[in-house]
């Protein structure tokens, strides 16, 4: 054998080492992935109240589900009713999101467990104002088109309120690794 063949030997031979080395790697990071259980967070917003609508409730407290709202709520609990497997579930500490997660939890003899980092944002000053009124404002328009922009006046921003969620969602997958988790919140969060 020449010195050019065994150089273009070697050579090869280095390539074919190369993507050996690369497809075993490509081949544990495929087990890795796939030996980590899939956790599934299922997102449902509460239930509509007198207030839904007209009004923004934010985290003001005693407002209740409507007679619609109660209906909503039921149709969602036989959505998710067996077989449809439900390990746990989280609801905003505000009642109107409880009352919906409580529809949902007793087709699986589950507690809802109050969870802090999916309540409503704090609007402020905003906090039961009509939308009518504060759809002519012109933070209103900052908070449909650049929402990361938007402070609510005495209350909390978008950006906030979204780490805010984010954090408490990545811990609940941290937390329970390959269950199926039911979250009850609001519209903004």
């Amino acid at each position: 054998m020449s010195k050019s063949e065994v150089s273009k030997s070697e050579a090869l031979a280095d390539s074919n080492t190369e993507t050996v080395e690369a497809d075993n790697a490509a081949k544990s990071s495929e087990k890795a992935a796939h030996s980590t259980p899939t956790t599934r967070l299922v997102l449902v917003r509460h239930a509509v109240t007198p207030q839904t609508g007209p009004l923004l409730s934010g985290r003001k407290p005693g407002i209740d589900l409507s007679d619609e709202g109660r209906a909503q709520a039921k149709a969602v609990g036989l959505r998710l009713a067996p077989p449809v497997k439900i390990d746990r579930i989280f609801a905003s500490p505000i009642e109107r999101t409880q009352q919906t997660a409580q529809a949902i939890a007793e087709h699986h003899s589950l507690e809802v467990v109050t969870l802090d980092g999916v309540i409503e944002a704090e609007y402020g000053d905003w906090t039961g104002g009509a939308i009518a009124e504060l759809a002519r404002t012109d933070l209103w328009r900052v908070v449909q088109t650049a929402p990361s922009r938007a402070r609510f006046p005495n209350g909390e921003g978008i950006a906030e309120m979204q780490a805010r969620m984010v954090a408490a969602l990545d811990e609940l997958i941290t937390n329970y690794a390959g269950e199926n988790i039911v979250v009850v919140s609001h519209a903004d969060p």
